[in-house]
């Protein structure tokens, strides 16, 4: 009732559409809001070991089963040679820590974990296959995002679901896994994200 009586409606990302349009299919997407001037810029990647973040909590409304899967894969491949980090938060960063040599970081302030989000060689999304703000602003600080975006939402209906700078892009929820696992080679092999600062603030910035 409160949706269908509003005034305006808004909705913030695609994956809610489906949840609001048969209510109200004058709803409008209002993009979750990024600015790119309160994170750290990319520094991560020179020196030191190869390092990917992962920069959602381990839960399953993240994907956490998909996660640990990509986790496995990624050890068996590559072993000791990268670095993998993540926060400790989530019923799966117990088990992320101790089958995979994951490094948990605790909980940080917002201006803490931008900095921490600068430092990776790379990002990978969370499993849901819809962008939330911890992806966005990885693409705000420059870093590669590998992130594989469920087709049915980034669909190039709306500025925001065409053209996002990230490896992997769309692809069907059943290929994810092996999507961002290829993709993390090809970041490996020297391929990267360009671009991913100036198209958040084009299509998230409070400006926007």
């Amino acid at each position: 009732d409160a949706v269908r009586r509003a005034r305006d409606v808004y909705y913030t990302t695609p994956d809610l559409a489906e949840h609001v349009m048969d209510l109200r299919p004058d709803a409008v997407l209002q993009p979750v809001i990024v600015d790119v001037e309160e994170l750290a810029a990319h520094h991560g990647g020179s020196g030191g070991p190869f390092r990917v973040i992962f920069p959602s909590r381990w839960d399953a409304d993240k994907g956490g089963d998909l996660q640990l899967e990509v986790l496995r894969i990624l050890r068996a491949a590559y072993g000791d040679s990268i670095a993998i980090e993540g926060l400790q938060w989530g019923e799966g960063a117990p088990r992320a820590a101790r089958d995979y040599g994951v490094g948990l970081r605790p909980r940080m302030t917002h201006a803490d974990y931008a900095r921490w989000l600068a430092t990776g060689s790379v990002a990978v999304g969370q499993m849901t296959g819809c962008m939330g703000v911890s992806e966005l602003e990885a693409i705000g600080s420059g870093v590669s995002l590998i992130m594989a975006l469920n087709p049915q939402w980034y669909d190039g209906a709306h500025p925001t679901t065409r053209d996002v700078p990230v490896l992997a892009g769309p692809v069907a929820p059943a290929e994810a896994v092996d999507a961002i696992v290829e993709a993390v080679g090809q970041v490996l092999n020297g391929e990267r994200v360009n671009g991913g600062r100036q198209w958040v603030a084009e299509h998230h910035s409070p400006a926007a």
